[in-house]
Order: structure tokens, then C-alpha cells, then sequence
């Protein structure tokens, strides 16, 4: 049954990390009007300023994580040490050992702020007299369809 388990899991590892990974690619066709191309230049100077500030909290966002982070991983090896000494104690143990894991994910993602960036432009893009169209490319796995 464990064998049966871990094949499962292989299987539906490679299905999924073969499958085509597609990225949303937008087309701009600039307005006609000197008045939409200056406001479109102001679209660009507040996209700039959305990222910057995107940026800007991603950094904030991991020096917190950084800070708070410390004392956790600090209780995770204490947590394993002590494990490890209960495990070498208690022979019956040594099968079910469960360390913590010190891997570390982020909290901080940049992505979603950057996509709400992406989009207020998108609007005020079209706001400005432009048109925006997007479509779907495919950037990996392209021949697995």
C-alpha cells in the first residue's frame, strides 16, 4: 500500500509538472489624439509609482519576516533536538521520527500587488482612448498538448 501511495503521488507529480504553463501577454494600440498620448504618459508615471510601491512593501514585508522569523526557527531546533534525544532514548521510536521543518516560505508576493498595478493601467490605458487586448501564450511545456 505505501509503494501503491508513493507511485500515486509520482504519477500525478509528472502529469501536472509537464502540463503547458501559459502567461497572459496584453497588446496596446495607442489613441490617436495628442491629448490621450499625454494621458497615457501619465498612466505610465503612476504604474511606475504603483510598483515602486510594490516593491517597496515586498522589501518591508521580508525584513518583518526576517525578524520574525528568528525565534521560530530557534523553537524548530530546540522541537528536533529534542526529538532526536527522545528517539535515541526509546528504541520503538526510531521508525516514527518527525523532525519540524526549518524550510522557510514567504509571505511576501510580490505578484498579486504587481497584477492590480497591471490592471489599473489596462484601465486607464483605455480611459485614455486606447485599446488594450490580451492573449494567452505559452512559455513552458509547449509541445505536452
Amino acid at each position: 500500500m505505501k509503494y501503491f501511495t508513493i507511485a500515486l503521488y509520482c504519477i500525478i507529480f509528472f502529469a501536472v509538472s509537464c502540463s503547458p504553463v501559459y502567461r497572459t501577454v496584453f497588446h496596446y494600440t495607442q489613441p490617436s489624439t495628442q491629448e490621450g498620448k499625454k494621458c497615457i504618459r501619465q498612466c505610465v508615471f503612476t504604474y511606475n509609482n504603483c510598483l515602486r510601491q510594490c516593491q517597496a512593501q515586498s522589501n518591508e514585508c521580508r525584513l518583518k519576516e526576517k525578524l520574525y522569523n528568528i525565534p521560530s526557527s530557534v523553537i524548530s531546533s530546540i522541537a528536533n533536538i529534542a526529538t532526536i534525544t527522545n528517539t535515541k532514548n526509546d528504541d520503538s521510536a526510531n521508525n516514527n521520527t518527525l523532525l519540524i521543518s526549518t524550510n522557510k516560505k514567504s509571505i511576501c508576493n510580490i505578484d498579486e500587488c504587481q497584477r492590480l498595478c497591471r490592471s489599473d493601467y489596462n484601465m486607464c490605458f483605455i480611459d485614455c482612448g486606447g485599446q488594450v487586448t490580451s492573449s494567452s501564450v505559452c512559455v513552458h511545456y509547449c509541445d505536452k498538448k
